[in-house]
């Protein structure tokens, strides 16, 4: 990475406010904070500092940011090699980040904040930054591109598992411990969510994507192989099945931005939901013939 520095243009005075405030906010009852992703993070910190050592002295110019792009879509833009990574933001972290972020919030990324403090203008009219320095040059280098990313592992995913179901149908045969493995996963990424909503600071409330991995899909895979469940388990798939398919069609409606690949993820655990609740509706109907 590049390393750049920028130069305050402060008097004395100033320089002395800001060294007493950095000294003291290193004391040991001062120095802890409670991080937050978008909006107390390791670079708005430096512009907090800025405006807590000198209150409206500091006037930010923010004609150069978009004020389209959400906080989730400016992190999009740092992520193109990181899909893996990509696909695990957009899974743990709810609407919150799909706000639209204004000028002054852009800069939780620290290159907004360079560019901002750049582009800053003080009470007297001059520059804040009265240097800017390039310290190292990154070097560019090749990255190799995974074959397996999120979206081409769970398009091959889909298509072995429809190659599945249209084998148990022509056979009449259930693959029941293939299901029960689909639900404990995505009911143990429901778990996961439910924690990181309630028991974290992170900005995971309101996730959508709660839908999809609901928790009880953990507890219902063990009801597979109880025959006295069938009855109850027929009529969880049917709402399940429901719940899916009103996910894909207003996927562009709900106002979180869910992660491309889960598509296929989400049309896969349709189709099986769905066959689970036609093959127990059969076993039931035969059982009462």
């Amino acid at each position: 990475r590049d390393i750049k520095e920028q130069i305050l243009s402060l008097s004395l005075n100033q320089k002395i406010d800001l060294f007493k405030y950095l000294e003291n906010n290193i004391l040991e009852e001062n120095k802890y904070y409670s991080y937050n992703y978008l909006y107390d993070n390791c670079a708005t910190k430096i512009r907090d500092v800025l405006n807590d050592v000198f209150p409206n002295y500091i006037y930010y110019d923010f004609q150069d940011v978009s004020y389209s792009l959400s906080y989730r879509e400016l992190m999009d833009l740092y992520l193109s090699y990181q899909k893996w990574g990509d696909l695990g933001i957009d899974i743990c972290l709810g609407v919150e980040i799909d706000k639209i972020a204004e000028g002054y919030n852009t800069m939780y990324l620290p290159d907004y904040l360079f560019s901002s403090l750049s582009n800053a203008k003080t009470t007297k009219g001059e520059k804040l930054i009265s240097e800017e320095i390039n310290i190292f040059s990154s070097r560019n280098i090749s990255i190799n591109h995974s074959f397996f990313g999120p979206w081409e592992t769970f398009f091959f995913l889909f298509i072995f598992l429809l190659f599945i179901s249209f084998r148990e149908r022509k056979y009449d045969i259930w693959y029941k411990k293939l299901d029960f493995l689909i639900f404990l996963i995505t009911g143990s990424i429901g778990f996961l969510l439910l924690f990181l909503w309630f028991f974290t600071d992170h900005i995971s409330a309101y996730n959508y994507n709660i839908i999809w991995a609901l928790p009880v899909n953990f507890i219902v895979a063990f009801f597979f192989f109880n025959k006295k469940m069938l009855n109850q388990l027929k009529h969880y798939f049917l709402f399940y099945s429901i719940f899916l398919m009103s996910l894909i069609l207003l996927w562009n409606f709900i106002p979180q931005k869910l992660n491309n690949s889960l598509f296929f993820l989400i049309l896969l655990l349709l189709i099986r939901s769905f066959l689970v609740f036609l093959k127990i509706k059969k076993i039931l109907t035969l059982k009462f013939i």
